[in-house]
C-alpha cells in the first residue's frame, strides 16, 4: 500500500513537471532558430528601417501611415512606424520575438554606410516619441522613444533577459538620442532595460555610455551599470539617484551579439573598488580609464571621455561650492573665485558627508543637507590630482562665501599656493582606508567568446 502510494506520488509529481521540462528543452531551439533567421533576413536592412526578424511582432503604423510589418524577413521603413511590441518566449507556439533596427541617429547624412544597430529581443516595446536631443529638434525617426521590457524572463541559460542592445559604428565619434526622457550619449555597446515604477538599467559591455537627466550627468564604463528609477509612465522618477555600479554577468548571459555590426568581447564586470576608483580619478582630472586595473581606452572617442569627466566633475564642484584641483594637462577656469574642495574644513562646506563607520555621529543641530555621495574610503583630501600642479594654473582663490563656523576658518589665500601638510588631519571620511590595489572580484571570470567572426572583424557593411 505504502509502495503503491509513494509511485502515485511520484508519477502526479513527474506530471506536473513536464510541461516545464519541456519548455527547458524547446527554448534553445527556438533561441537558435531566431536568431539564425534574423541573421539571414535582416541581412538588407538599410539606414533607418526596421527588419521583422522572428516571430511574434506586432507594428502600429504612425498616423496616414500603413506598414507591410507582418512576417519573418519583412523590411519596413521607421519613419512609418509608430510602436514595435514583440512578444516573450513562448514554448507552446514557438515563437520569441526578434527585431533587428538600423538608425541614423545623430551621424551626419554623408556616411550611409555608418549605422547605429538596435537589436530588439524578448518582451520589448519601443514607441516613437517627438523630443528634443542634444538642442536639436531635428531628430531622426526612433532617436528618442519610450523603452519597456520584462524582466527576468529567460526560460534557459541560451536565452537572455529580454531587453534592447545598442552598438555604434567605430571611427564616428558620439552617438546621442534619448530613452525614457533620459539622454544617453555613448560610443560603445550597451544594454537597456526598463519597466514602469521600476528602473531603467544602462549595462555597458563596451565603451562609455553617457547618461543624464535634467543636467545631472553620469559616465557609466565598460564593466557597470547605472539604475535610473522611472515612474509609471516610463519618465525619470527623480535625478540620478543612483551612482554607476558593477553589472552583473548573469543579466547579460545569451545576449545575441552574432546579430551586431561588428562583434564584441563582452567585458568582464568592474569590482566595487574599480568603480570607486573611477570616480576618484574623474573627480581628480585623471582619465577614467586606462589606467591600472580599468578598461581601456582605445574603443572611446576622445570628445566623449572629455565631456564625461568635465560634467561630472562640475556636478560635484556645484553641489559642493568648491572646486577640485587641475591636473598638470588641464587649465583652470578662468576667474574662478571659488576655494579648492581639498582645503575645506567639514565646518566650512554647504553640505555635509554621510558619517562612515570611525566618524562621529553628525551633532543633532546639524541642519545642512547631504553631500553628494564620494567614492567608499575617499576624503576630499584623496582627490589631488597624481601629476604636479600646472605652473600655468590659475593663482590661489580666495572663497567669496564666509566660513559657516569662526572656530574652524578657511585658511587665508596665501597660504593655498602650496599642497598642505600630509600630516594634516583630512576632511570628513567616507569608511575606512583601504589601500589594497584593485583587483578582479571573485568569480568574475572573463566569459568565452562567442563563436562566429573574429573580435574586431565587421560583418559587410549595407551601403543603402
Amino acid at each position: 500500500m505504502f509502495r503503491q502510494l509513494r509511485s502515485a506520488i511520484i508519477g502526479l509529481v513527474l506530471l506536473a513537471m513536464a510541461p516545464a521540462l519541456l519548455a527547458q528543452g524547446a527554448c534553445p531551439a527556438i533561441v537558435q532558430q531566431a536568431l539564425e533567421a534574423a541573421d539571414e533576413l535582416c541581412v538588407g536592412t538599410g539606414r533607418n528601417q526596421a527588419c521583422y526578424g522572428h516571430t511574434a511582432i506586432e507594428a502600429v503604423p504612425q498616423v496616414d501611415s500603413v506598414v507591410n510589418f507582418d512576417a519573418a524577413g519583412d523590411i519596413e521603413n521607421l519613419a512609418a512606424i509608430q510602436s514595435l511590441k514583440l512578444h516573450p518566449m513562448d514554448t507552446v507556439s514557438q515563437t520569441w520575438g526578434v527585431a533587428l533596427l538600423r538608425l541614423q541617429a545623430n551621424l551626419p547624412g554623408t556616411l550611409p554606410g555608418q549605422n547605429v544597430t538596435f537589436l530588439m529581443f524578448g518582451d520589448v516595446e519601443i514607441t516613437h516619441v517627438t523630443a528634443e536631443v542634444d538642442g536639436d529638434d531635428d531628430t531622426t525617426p526612433m532617436q528618442a522613444f519610450l523603452l519597456r521590457t520584462g524582466i527576468g524572463d529567460s526560460q534557459c541559460d541560451e536565452a537572455p533577459d529580454s531587453g534592447l542592445m545598442v552598438q555604434t559604428p567605430e571611427d564616428v565619434g558620439e552617438v546621442t538620442f534619448n530613452i525614457n526622457g533620459v539622454d544617453i550619449a555613448m560610443g560603445s555597446t550597451v544594454v537597456f532595460r526598463a519597466q514602469a515604477d521600476g528602473d531603467m538599467t544602462v549595462a555597458t559591455i563596451e565603451g562609455l555610455a553617457i547618461a543624464e537627466v535634467d543636467d545631472e550627468v553620469q559616465p557609466v564604463l565598460a564593466g557597470s551599470r547605472l539604475r535610473v528609477p522611472l515612474d509609471p509612465t516610463l519618465r525619470p522618477a527623480r535625478k540620478l539617484a543612483n551612482p554607476p555600479e558593477p553589472y552583473e554577468l548573469r543579466r547579460l548571459q545569451g545576449i545575441p551579439t552574432r546579430l551586431l555590426q561588428r562583434e564584441v568581447e563582452i567585458a568582464r564586470p568592474l569590482t566595487q573598488q574599480q568603480v570607486n576608483r573611477m570616480t576618484q580619478r574623474m573627480l581628480s582630472g585623471e582619465s577614467i580609464c586606462g589606467g591600472v586595473g580599468l578598461p581601456s581606452c582605445d574603443r572611446i572617442p576622445r570628445s566623449l571621455l572629455a565631456r564625461a569627466m568635465k560634467a561630472s566633475r562640475a556636478r560635484f564642484e556645484d553641489q559642493l561650492g568648491c572646486v577640485f584641483r587641475r591636473g598638470a594637462s588641464e587649465t583652470s577656469p578662468a576667474g574662478e573665485s571659488r576655494p579648492f574642495c581639498d582645503e575645506q574644513p567639514p565646518e566650512t562646506l554647504p553640505c555635509v558627508f554621510v558619517p562612515g563607520a570611525d566618524d562621529q555621529p553628525l551633532p543633532a543641530n546639524e541642519t545642512r543637507p547631504f553631500c553628494p555621495q564620494l567614492p567608499d574610503d575617499t576624503t576630499l583630501r584623496d582627490l589631488r590630482p597624481a601629476d604636479p600642479p600646472n605652473p600655468t594654473a590659475a593663482p590661489a582663490r580666495q572663497s567669496s562665501a564666509p566660513a559657516q563656523n569662526a572656530a574652524n576658518p578657511a585658511p587665508p589665500a596665501e597660504q593655498r599656493t602650496s599642497p598642505p601638510d600630509a600630516n594634516a588631519p583630512p576632511g570628513r571620511r567616507i569608511g575606512q582606508t583601504d589601500d589594497e590595489p584593485p583587483g578582479q572580484a571573485e568569480g568574475n571570470a572573463r566569459p568565452d567568446e562567442p563563436p562566429g567572426r573574429a573580435k574586431g572583424k565587421d560583418k559587410p557593411k549595407n551601403d543603402k
